[in-house]
């Protein structure tokens, strides 16, 4: 049930993520520990960055975990170019040999190209981290590279939406869908582009919460909010989280906030339903699920809607 219900809160628009069938063996007794970035030359800056911002850095005084971070690059010695119009680059600390044993490989973006002009070591790590049982996320135009890996093959999958017909055309039996931030089936998480490290950070406390895992699970959603303060998926996970701890009041004042604010937040009205039967409201509790039921039917018959991630 557990599967069912994050399954459907990730595939709102409100998030704009996508979770396939598989998804559920990436949630159960989740691991993350070592996390190790790949990169091609030449580096995209930013979106390398948002992988150092969300995994690199020491936040420990804030409650979270301090990964083992590396990144890995077939010469590690050698400085390697970026997309910048200056002379930055960037020094990977280790070798491909650094990513075996790694909870998370973060594919970072790169110019794309044939998938024969890849590096082949590179490729021969990303298979290997995955047949090891790594989790493999791709960033923006990454997920091109993991395709060249053969990764992406009958699979669920999204990169940067200029790019998403280029990907669909070289990998004709992957499903790419450019219209959400990121894919996740489970052992490979692809994502749309810039700001998916903020999503990633999110996503992550979300899979936290639904495992059973509330004490990793909020500093991690307060630190996506810190992120996105106006972000309402953010906003709706920490309520959650205040329902499964217990509190009750609280969540219930914020949630009522919350569907005041976003009225078709189908997923903040059925938590707020539960939290009025928890709390013995019968009649607010029915009213609020007479509202799923009626903005399901409205999404049913309009269809996604095109609206941005609030």
């Amino acid at each position: 049930m557990a599967a069912i219900l994050l399954r459907n809160i990730y595939s709102h628009q409100w998030l704009k993520g996508r979770l396939s069938k598989d998804w559920c063996h990436y949630a159960e007794g989740m691991v993350l520990q070592q996390v190790s970035v790949i990169l091609v030359e030449p580096v995209a800056f930013f979106e390398f960055g948002v992988a150092v911002e969300v995994f690199g850095i020491d936040r420990t005084g804030d409650g979270l975990p301090r990964f083992d971070f590396r990144v890995c690059a077939t010469n590690p010695s050698r400085p390697l170019a970026t997309n910048t119009t200056s002379s930055l680059s960037v020094t990977a600390t280790h070798g491909l040999d650094g990513v075996a044993g790694s909870d998370l490989v973060v594919v970072a973006a790169t110019a794309r190209r044939s998938d024969s002009d890849y590096p082949v070591d590179v490729l021969d790590a990303i298979r290997q981290a995955h047949r090891d049982g790594s989790t493999i996320l791709s960033l923006c135009s990454g997920s091109f590279v993991v395709g060249a890996a053969g990764l992406l093959d009958d699979l669920d999958c999204t990169t940067h939406w200029m790019h998403a017909a280029d990907l669909q055309q070289r990998h004709p039996s992957a499903r790419v869908d450019p219209g959400v931030l990121f894919v996740d089936t489970g052992s490979i998480i692809t994502s749309a582009g810039t700001a998916a490290g903020i999503d990633a950070c999110l996503h992550l406390g979300g899979v936290l919460r639904h495992d059973g895992d509330t004490e990793d699970a909020r500093p991690y959603l307060k630190h996506a909010l810190t992120l996105r303060p106006d972000s309402a998926p953010a906003q709706f996970q920490i309520l959650a989280l205040d329902a499964t701890d217990g509190h009750l009041e609280e969540a219930r004042t914020g949630l009522e906030k919350l569907v005041k604010q976003w009225p078709d937040f189908v997923e903040a009205h059925l938590q707020l339903a539960t939290v009025y039967a928890r709390l013995h409201l019968t009649q607010e509790s029915a009213r609020e699920r007479q509202i799923v039921v009626e903005l399901n039917e409205k999404a049913r018959v309009k269809g996604p809607l095109p609206e941005a991630v609030p």
